[in-house]
């Protein structure tokens, strides 16, 4: 005994559009599903580095440092500046910085409200300048710095 399945079934013609379109509608959330896992997964590869970083060892200029440069690729930005507040002096003083600057690291500092870092530290609120940063009321320049090359700033 043999049965055939016919498998060349005709949908009515107003459904066959309908069908396209939920094709096309599951293509792209598929397309937009795929892209989050993919920036999910370079996230968390991200914080691993930054976890693997912070525990491989007890010396902060170290950590820094690794931090400055994961933030440089992770963001594609060309320089990153990490501040930390002394008590004792009362001034955030540059902790680390890319390789071009660290000459720089613990001799540049900033009293809390002073420019966007000191802004943002007494306000705890980030900045995000995407054009024209240097035009910002909040703006100190530091001509060791080399801040006219820089269009944009983001500080947290």
């Amino acid at each position: 005994m043999s049965s055939k399945v016919s498998t060349n079934h005709q949908l009515p013609p107003g459904e066959v559009e309908t069908a396209e379109y939920a094709v096309e509608q599951l293509r792209q959330e598929n397309f937009t599903l795929h892209n989050e896992i993919e920036l999910r997964s370079q996230e968390n590869a991200l914080l691993n580095e930054v976890i693997s970083t912070v525990g491989s060892t007890l010396r902060l200029d170290e950590v820094l440092r690794h931090l400055v440069d994961t933030v440089v690729r992770a963001t594609s930005c060309d320089v990153a500046f990490i501040y930390l507040y002394d008590k004792d002096k009362e001034r955030l003083v540059l902790a680390s910085a890319n390789e071009q600057y660290r000459r720089l690291v613990g001799k540049l500092s900033m009293a809390l409200g002073e420019g966007i870092a000191g802004w943002v530290a007494l306000h705890r609120k980030p900045v995000f300048l995407k054009e024209e940063a240097l035009e910002d009321p909040r703006f100190c320049y530091f001509p060791e710095l080399e801040e006219e090359k820089f269009q944009s700033i983001m500080t947290v």
